[in-house]
């Protein structure tokens, strides 16, 4: 026979699984979840399950209007948004998701329209550049998106957006190219997926050591250390933290700091075969450079020197990203592939906006845009 303080406790739990508002709340955490890990089929019966509780809820009918859109279901995502705009038709977010489906359904002039209904800074640019393009206006698209790539040229949909206009307007080697760089990068926006993935299960640090080591991967290591910093300021004694850390100073030239992290990491798991070779390698090059910190600069020119172009770009571009009067010249000099178009635009931009009277940054921005057949910035 149950106590009777085992029956008030079950009691007490069945309460609060037949409270709707938590109840609610836990079926829209298992939603969000789905969408996130673009589990689409559980996603759209979650967010279903979410609308038998509540018939209008905005979120989670925006939520089931995405995952329609994203499996192609075009007509259906369009007529789950024409009724939430019909309730909230000055809501920028609603505004842009239903002009994002009526271009899925080719209707460009419609999307157009609800899209000027938006302040220009407030729309999404590669949802306006879709409609500018499937309207016919494919120079104005290109601009759009030039301008995004530009202040970002990592932005992963920009490139596959711009590959699409270049096709529209006839330029097949340029559309080409950009397809094929978007393609490349499929790895990192997988690794970003997985990422986002852990957020979603309540994982942060592992996320954020996620991002962090894909981003260290790519030469990206400006942002790898961003991540890295707020990893070690949640959690101080994680070891994963500390130990990339310590491989991203030695990258960087800066061995003492290096071997302190390292050090750390050794400490906290003996016996971990990689770190304790990555620890002695640094202690070595303490010893070889006596302890000085190697300028990154020094460091970049000396990779390129030795025909190390991967660890130079990534040197110059973590400089570039830190200082813009010092190395986007290097930038320019080694991110030189046709790719590369919009990484050397960025770097250009930051010398003109500290360097306004410099005549040749401003021709050498006037020539790549040219090239790009895109409006100068």
């Amino acid at each position: 026979m149950l106590r009777l303080p085992t029956l008030l406790l079950a009691a007490a739990v069945f309460a609060s699984c037949a409270d709707p508002a938590k109840v609610l709340e836990l079926r829209l955490v298992k939603a969000r979840a789905n969408l996130a890990q673009r589990q689409y089929d559980q996603a759209l019966a979650a967010f279903d399950r979410v609308l038998e509780l509540e018939p209008r809820h905005r979120e989670a009918l925006r939520s089931k209007a995405e995952v329609l859109f994203n499996t192609e279901r075009f007509e259906e995502a369009a007529v789950v948004l024409e009724g939430v705009y019909r309730e909230s038709p000055r809501d920028g977010g609603v505004v842009q998701d239903l002009a994002r489906v009526r271009c899925g359904q080719g209707r460009w002039a419609e999307a157009l329209k609800l899209l000027e209904l938006l302040p220009e800074a407030a729309r999404t640019r590669t949802v306006w550049a879709e409609a500018l393009s499937g309207a016919g206006r494919h120079d104005d698209a290109a601009n759009v998106i030039g301008a995004l790539l530009i202040e970002d040229p990592w932005d992963e949909t920009g490139y596959y957006q711009l590959s699409r206009i270049e096709h529209r307007r006839g330029r097949a080697k340029a559309a080409e190219l950009w397809g094929e760089l978007h393609r490349l990068r499929r790895p990192q926006r997988e690794a970003e997926q997985r990422a986002r993935q852990l957020d979603s299960q309540g994982h942060p640090q592992p996320a954020r050591l996620a991002r962090a080591q894909w981003l260290l991967n790519a030469g990206r290591w400006q942002p790898g250390a961003e991540q890295l910093e707020q990893a070690l300021k949640a959690h101080p004694d994680d070891p994963n933290a500390q130990a990339l850390m310590g491989v991203l100073l030695m990258e960087l030239g800066h061995a003492p700091f290096a071997e302190k992290w390292l050090a750390k990491a050794v400490a906290a798991q003996p016996g971990h075969a990689e770190w304790e070779a990555r620890l002695q390698a640094v202690r070595k090059r303490r010893a070889d450079t006596k302890d000085e910190v190697t300028p990154i600069l020094k460091m970049a020119r000396a990779c390129a020197k030795a025909g190390d172009l991967v660890r130079a770009r990534a040197l110059a571009l973590y400089f570039a990203q830190r200082d813009p009067r010092e190395a986007p010249d290097l930038v320019v000099q080694w991110f030189d592939r046709p790719a590369d178009a919009f990484i050397r635009l960025w770097a250009l931009r930051r010398v003109a906006k500290v360097a306004k009277d410099d005549t040749a940054v401003v021709e050498a921005i006037r020539a790549e845009c040219k090239a790009l057949r895109i409006r100068e910035p």
